[in-house]
């Protein structure tokens, strides 16, 4: 390698060592430190998950009912609606305990029994 290109190289990782510590001094000096910072994370992504996990048991409900009604088309649409919102509820969950929390899924006792047609008009308005 050349000797430039070596210089240019301890440059950059200069830089980036200085950028990183002037923004936890500057996040320090706000008074958010960086463990409050995780904290706020954690919380957003439990906040996520639990919020995915709510939709995700209506638009299983929506499903069954779907299925009393005969309606196939609209009970498919319906469970993968409820898988797509599993999926984002699981992999939201999964990065909260990467960063050091622990998830429990809320509490969803409603199941809504209302009409497929006003189910979808439901889900077309969240």
């Amino acid at each position: 390698m050349k000797p430039r290109n070596i210089a240019i190289m301890m440059f950059c990782f200069f830089a980036c060592a200085a950028v990183l510590v002037a923004l936890n001094i500057r996040a320090k000096m706000n008074g958010n430190d960086l463990e409050s910072q995780w904290e706020s994370t954690i919380e957003d992504l439990y906040d996520s998950s639990s919020t995915a996990y709510i939709h995700s048991m209506r638009y299983g409900s929506y499903a069954r009912q779907a299925a009393i009604e005969n309606d196939h088309a609209r009970k498919s649409l319906f469970l993968a609606l409820a898988y797509s919102e599993q999926v984002h509820e699981q992999m939201c969950a999964r990065a909260a305990q990467l960063f050091g929390g622990n998830y429990t899924p809320p509490y969803y006792g409603a199941d809504i029994s209302t009409t497929t047609n006003e189910n979808l008009s439901r889900s077309i308005a969240l």
